[in-house]
């Protein structure tokens, strides 16, 4: 049995063996790609809050739930003053 694509996922035509894809599917795939950039780079700037690289042992929930809006907060500012890509929404 074939994997299947989540529904809250979205996938990128892939080109058919021998075949090619069609203009809507390679501008879908475009629109899809500069999404993707923008949360592969909001992942890896995640990243370089060490606090996320390695397992949270707090017992207490609340405390794991601030530092993640913390580091959430910040790296929403640090877009702010530095985007990743200008005009990417569009």
């Amino acid at each position: 049995m074939l994997p299947t694509t989540p529904p809250w996922a979205i996938a990128s035509f892939k080109t058919p063996r021998g075949g090619e894809l069609t203009p809507d599917q390679r501008n879908f795939n475009k629109y899809v790609g500069r999404h993707r950039v923008i949360v592969e780079r909001v992942f890896s700037r995640m990243k370089e809050f060490a606090i996320l690289t390695h397992p949270f042992r707090a017992e207490d929930y609340q405390l794991h739930e601030l530092a993640f809006q913390a580091i959430v907060k910040l790296h929403n500012y640090n877009i702010v003053r530095f985007p990743m890509i200008a005009n990417a929404a569009e």
